[in-house]
């Protein structure tokens, strides 16, 4: 706080910051005696100074082996019991009619009906000239 003025002027405001701050200890003093006669009474009275809402007990499970939420998603080996099953293997399949001769193995060596030579000449076309040469020849 700047006190401006002259002389005076700050010494009768120096005044009235004392009166001021008298007065405020004077109040102050009187709620420290207050909040003492309060504690005194509730220490008398057998109170505690702050009454706290009681806070109810948990029930602790005693069936759970463990803490981990997600334990529960684990199978235990104990707790299952798995039956054994015997692996029987499929039985070969008879076979009857065409399917008998179908997967039958052939009874002599495969042999072509029809002759080696190439099929992608003919008689028409010649060995000697390509296709470029016949459409350049129709132009």
């Amino acid at each position: 706080m700047a006190l401006n003025g002259g002389t005076k002027a700050i010494f009768e405001a120096q005044k009235h910051i004392a009166v001021i701050l008298a007065d405020w200890q004077q109040e102050f003093d009187a709620f420290k005696a207050r909040k003492a006669r309060r504690q005194h009474h509730q220490m008398s009275q057998g109170f505690s100074a702050v009454a706290w809402p009681a806070i109810p007990t948990l029930e602790v499970k005693t069936g759970s082996k463990s803490t981990n939420p997600f334990d529960v998603l684990g199978v235990d080996e104990e707790e299952s019991v798995m039956e054994v099953v015997p692996v029987v293997k499929p039985k070969k399949a008879t076979l009857t009619g065409w399917s008998k001769v179908v997967a039958s193995a052939p009874s002599a060596p495969y042999s072509a009906p029809y002759s080696t030579t190439s099929l992608a000449t003919s008689d028409a076309e010649s060995t000697t000239t390509s296709w470029a040469d016949m459409s350049d020849d129709e132009e």
